[in-house]
């Protein structure tokens, strides 16, 4: 557990730069608590902190989930999301915390060697009174290591769609790699180049950079 607490110390102060139009850095810090409470049940707490390119507070999230694993090509997810970003930086006037509830559907399956999946959420920002659609496709390249450490390139797909106005306002791509190692099962590190065009209240931003995830599994 103290290796645990250190790991989660680390990465919640240490964040990976990224590079923007809209800022010229930004520190992007992902941190997963995982546990399974049997083989079909599992809850999740995630966070998500970003700063901008003077290291000041834009945008942070805390996701709380609940998994359950219907059977082998389907998961379902109930999860309660809320989330600050620094709105006057983006010309938004307000903010302050909003509460983001979300339901999703996790579909994957294997060909091949390739596992693919689709996760279709549907989320109420009740900040905006808006209802979204989010969907992410994507697919793993798992390789097995020498040493019995797994490999996983992947990429991934995003599109944000406005159920109620906006349409489409966000589509980001992330193209990485995680690492399962053979003998630590707790931890399991990722890293990804990203590409974001948003397009928030008519202030449209486009910007790509790299990001550091890490997922502690704490049993």
């Amino acid at each position: 557990m103290t290796k645990k607490l250190l790991v989660l110390f680390l990465f919640l102060t240490v964040a990976v730069f990224a590079t923007g139009t809209s800022y010229a850095f930004e520190g992007w810090n992902f941190v997963t608590l995982h546990h399974q409470i049997n083989d079909s049940t599992a809850i999740e707490l995630y966070e998500d902190t970003r700063t901008n390119d003077n290291w000041g507070y834009r945008y942070e999230h805390i996701d709380f989930g609940i998994f359950y694993k219907a059977n082998s090509w389907l998961e379902l997810a109930a999860n309660y999301r809320a989330f600050q970003q620094n709105w006057k930086a983006l010309g938004i006037i307000g903010g302050g915390y909003v509460s983001a509830p979300h339901l999703n559907a996790k579909i994957h399956g294997k060909v091949s060697g390739i596992i693919l999946f689709n996760n279709f959420r549907l989320m109420y920002d009740t900040g905006q009174d808006l209802l979204l659609w989010w969907n992410t496709s994507g697919a793993l390249f798992p390789v097995e290591m020498n040493n019995g450490s797994i490999l996983t390139p992947f990429v991934k797909v995003h599109p944000f769609i406005g159920l109620t106005s906006r349409g489409i306002y966000n589509l980001r791509t992330d193209i990485g790699v995680n690492y399962k190692f053979a003998n630590t099962k707790w931890i399991v590190p990722s890293v990804f180049y990203v590409n974001e065009y948003r397009n928030l209240d008519r202030i449209a931003q486009d910007y790509s950079g790299i990001v550091l995830d890490v997922t502690l599994n704490l049993q």
